[in-house]
């Protein structure tokens, strides 16, 4: 791609996104088999687990299709936001896959244990770490392509989410010593 270029929507990269999204339903039904929701609030158990379930598709998908063809330099790449906060998602979930492996591996445990991992992983301090490494290098550069714009919204959302889940986390801590 020269620069300067936009990216634009192809019916690939619709497929693409398609099969995640139906990657990630398909995931939250086979967890909805092993892992009810509580009865306390069962409405935002769901909602979390659903969109949890899809974006940790999607992210995977944002980053197959930002390297595949038509694609910048990598140079240029790399300073995408959108780009990078998908790559940090993934690369903090390799991370804590590597961590319960032994677990998984020595105990026979189900998928449960990774899907855990998926939903309730704590990815948002990976995004703001590399946001913040960009924006310290000067090196951010957002593109108004719809790929760099959906990458960013995930990372955004990721984050919303697991701030959501931590101030759950608090009122249920709150609830629970009577305050």
């Amino acid at each position: 791609m020269r620069p300067g270029q936009i990216r634009r929507f192809r019916l690939v990269d619709g497929m693409v996104v398609i099969g995640s999204i139906a990657a990630g339903l398909a995931l939250n039904r086979y967890a909805s088999k092993y892992d009810p929701p509580p009865e306390d609030s069962p409405w935002f158990f769901l909602a979390f687990r659903l969109v949890s379930a899809n974006l940790f598709f999607l992210k995977i998908a944002v980053v197959v299709l930002s390297l595949s063809p038509p694609r910048p330099r990598l140079s240029l790449l790399v300073r995408r936001p959108g780009f990078i906060a998908c790559l940090a998602l993934m690369l903090s979930d390799f991370i804590d896959l590597v961590k319960i492996s032994k677990y998984i591996i020595f105990n026979n445990n189900r998928f449960d244990d990774i899907y855990e991992l998926m939903i309730y992983g704590r990815g948002s301090n990976s995004v703001l770490v590399a946001w913040g490494v960009l924006a310290i290098v000067k090196g951010w550069r957002p593109d108004s392509s719809w790929l760099d714009r959906l990458g960013r919204l995930i990372g955004i959302l990721w984050i919303l989410w697991d701030a959501l889940e931590l101030a759950r986390d608090f009122a249920g801590y709150f609830k629970l010593v009577g305050w």
